[in-house]
């Protein structure tokens, strides 16, 4: 599934940030309707959380690193708003970390594609770098990244690459799954 949108600033990206399943970027403050595929839901940015590194360490010790303990029937019949309540209801609980609510939206996307089968792949952090952008981000485990059909080196579920300032298209696939986002570079800008 692949999702193009806009170049505007203000909103988070996140592969399969997918609100109803779908893979989209989400609005800053995005709501849990389901969204069709190919809807233009909001503009890329970057999430400024990292809900990997977030869930090694403060979740892990229950539910295992990267979510290992949660099993094969892990989400399966919560809806959207139900998986939702229940990630920030953990995180407040049992973490004693409690989240903003951009911040809870994305561990969440992370959590559906996991619930999915779906890889997850968010862009972190952005920082001008001469005429483009170094990008860094997060990835699901054991899953492989291309940004404009170049290799990414992935390491311990992370990422850096420096972009150009123009389109980018990232593909992130395990197994036989693919997520694919399209955006413009741009987006990143001040």
């Amino acid at each position: 599934m692949k999702i193009t949108l806009p170049a505007l600033a203000g909103a988070l990206i996140c592969g399969a940030a997918a609100l109803g399943g779908a893979n989209v970027f989400a609005a800053p403050t995005p709501t849990l309707q389901p969204i069709a595929p190919g809807q233009k839901t909001g503009a890329p940015c970057v999430t400024k959380f990292a809900p990997l590194a977030y869930f090694n360490e403060k979740c892990a010790r229950c539910h295992g690193q990267y979510g290992s303990f949660y099993g094969d029937d892990f989400g399966k019949g919560q809806s959207d708003a139900q998986l939702h309540q229940s990630v920030d209801e953990m995180a407040s609980g049992p973490a004693q970390a409690p989240l903003s609510a951009h911040d809870v939206d994305v561990l969440t996307a992370w959590h559906r594609a996991l619930r999915d089968g779906k890889p997850f792949v968010a862009v972190v952090s952005a920082a001008p770098d001469g005429d483009g952008f170094q990008l860094q981000g997060e990835i699901s485990p054991g899953a492989t990244l291309e940004i404009n059909g170049e290799n990414i080196e992935v390491k311990d579920a992370k990422w850096t690459a420096r972009v150009g300032a123009g389109a980018l298209k990232l593909r992130a696939r395990k197994g036989e799954a693919t997520t694919e986002v399209e955006a413009s570079a741009a987006a990143f800008g001040p």
